[in-house]
């Protein structure tokens, strides 16, 4: 078993090879055969035994995501890569052939449509999402401004560090639809109609695969036959996955097209509410609720969320916050995510002088013990939620121990 010191140093070693070789085409190339089986040997061993965890992370080389829209770039093969090279107005259009496994990033092999094959590695995926649901195997993308590089292991890989540089594509898209792959021809989805999809994005939302439900109710609205009230239905259900996995512009969306042909739509009303709320956007969401409750005044969860909506609307305005109860809340859960707002009170950051740059400054007298700023963590997370990583940054010679 490797020790911390040997890894260290085998890691100081490849970054030192790498920059030798950056440029370079891969002297060898693993061939398909072997690469899958080095894959499934360690895939069947996430399935027989524990997960595989790796607690080291080695980054050797920082780049910046691509900005460039798809259609300013040029697709290129795996063959044209280059080492240790972030390709710069490129893109690989590429296909899973495996099953993905988790270590500390997301592993699998993919093939381009000449049939040679690589190691693509997936890093800052989000957590809340199995491997297996963000890269299934037989799954299309593209990847956009590929960096090629030397793994930790001494061989080469395809390494992607942001999500949004992959672009995922149905087998019916009309980028690959006409295409040719030399080793094979991906599955042809069969199409769903409006209502299959429909039921599909259900049973994934039963399943509390939310992201998987948005993409069924977003296919299902893209059909090619469909009607206003489908997409109404479909919109609806999806506004309510957004709202689970916050993604509450999305949720506002959806909602706000249904409440221009459906005013009184309550459920809309409130998902419309909560998305507002989820937004921080209180005096809206008050709006909104208040709309519902015209309409239903019994409504239990309009009732519900107008007591929330005016609590944080006294505490982002007032700076009224019941510490007692928060602390008490808190005590809950081993992870507390308490409901609260910000509040800035009578403060502002100005200029001090040209010396002393900025700072912050009363507006007003205050009186003892009366509460200037609150400020709400913008994300938060716990150990217990996550395992012990040790990064390795190969440029700047530094370990930082955190979670993952």
């Amino acid at each position: 078993m490797e020790n911390t010191a040997e890894f260290l140093i085998r890691a100081m070693i490849n970054s030192e090879t790498s920059k030798s070789m950056q440029g370079k085409k891969p002297t060898h190339r693993i061939p398909r055969s072997q690469l899958i089986q080095i894959h499934d040997r360690q895939y069947s061993y996430e399935n027989d035994c524990q997960p595989l965890v790796a607690h080291e992370r080695i980054t050797s080389f920082v780049y910046s995501p691509c900005t460039q829209p798809l259609s300013y770039l040029q697709r290129i093969s795996l063959t044209d890569l280059v080492l240790e090279t972030v390709h710069r107005g490129k893109y690989l259009l590429l296909r899973t052939i495996v099953h993905p496994k988790k270590i500390v990033e997301i592993k699998t092999v993919v093939k381009d449509p000449n049939g040679d094959v690589e190691v693509l590695e997936l890093y800052n995926q989000n957590p809340n999402r199995s491997h297996k649901d963000i890269i299934p195997n037989d799954s299309i993308m593209i990847l956009k401004e590929p960096y090629y590089k030397i793994s930790a292991q001494g061989g080469t890989s395809l390494r992607c560090d942001h999500p949004t540089d992959l672009i995922f594509l149905d087998a019916n898209n009309s980028m690959v639809q006409d295409l040719t792959w030399k080793t094979g021809t991906p599955r042809i989805h069969k199409i769903l109609t409006a209502a299959e999809y429909k039921t599909l994005g259900n049973d994934y939302f039963k399943k509390r695969k939310f992201y998987e439900a948005i993409k069924a109710y977003s296919d299902g609205i893209s059909s090619s036959e469909i009607s206003d009230p489908e997409i109404s239905l479909l919109k609806l259900n999806r506004s309510q996955a957004h709202l689970k996995v916050h993604h509450f512009e999305g949720a506002l969306s959806d909602c706000q097209n249904i409440l221009k042909n459906d005013p009184n739509n309550i459920k809309a009303l409130y998902r419309c509410a909560k998305a507002f709320y989820g937004l921080e956007n209180y005096d809206e969401a008050l709006v909104q609720v208040k709309k519902l409750l015209k309409i239903d005044l019994k409504n239990v969860d309009g009732q519900r969320e107008l007591t929330s909506i005016v609590t944080r609307i006294e505490e982002k305005g007032k700076g009224r916050y019941n510490f007692n109860q928060m602390i008490e809340e808190a005590k809950k859960s081993s992870t507390p995510r308490l409901d609260n707002t910000s509040y800035v009170g009578p403060v502002q950051i100005t200029e001090i002088s040209t010396d002393r740059g900025r700072g912050l400054v009363l507006t007003e007298d205050v009186r003892k013990g009366q509460l200037l700023l609150y400020s709400k963590a913008f994300s938060i997370t716990y150990p217990t939620e996550c395992s012990e990583v040790h990064h390795f940054n190969a440029v700047t010679k530094l370990v930082k121990t955190g979670d993952h």
